[in-house]
């Protein structure tokens, strides 16, 4: 009997420490760039909401609607917007961080196949904390410079 409280005090108590750091980043209003059926990159855009006491990146993203995906932002470098890989995007601790036309985003380049409007596409993020989420992304008409 003993062992079995035991076993089951264990078990409760992983279960806690688990589901501390399970959702601590959230993502909200994540959507992909409808573009052109010729077109061979897109872009991918979300609110990295953050409910911890740390800071926390995002450190990398996935999926298999293009050959390579990538973490960017763009910043304006001699009076122009440059397009540049960044090796992680922060979301401050108890804050958040938007992924958005002129600032970070995530690129998918070398397209495999057209993205037709309304449909949804798996993308993985995989965050600083260990969190990992796989999340079904609406291809959307937006606009890009505001």
């Amino acid at each position: 009997m003993r062992n079995i409280l035991i076993i089951t005090f264990l078990l409760v108590y992983a279960q806690l420490a688990f589901s501390e750091t399970k959702n601590e980043i959230v993502i909200e209003n994540s959507r992909i760039k409808a573009v052109p059926a010729s077109s061979q990159n897109s872009a991918g855009f979300m609110i990295l909401r953050n409910n911890s006491n740390k800071n926390i990146q995002l450190v990398k993203a996935e999926s298999d609607i293009s050959d390579v995906v990538e973490l960017h932002t763009m910043t304006m470098i001699d009076g122009m917007m440059k397009m540049r890989p960044v090796e992680k995007i922060e979301i401050k601790a108890k804050g958040f961080t938007e992924l958005k036309p002129g600032g970070f985003h995530v690129m998918f380049i070398g397209l495999k196949a057209p993205l037709k409007e309304n449909e949804n596409k798996n993308v993985k993020l995989t965050f600083s904390n260990g969190q990992k989420e796989t999340i079904s992304m609406p291809v959307k008409d937006i606009e890009m410079m505001k």
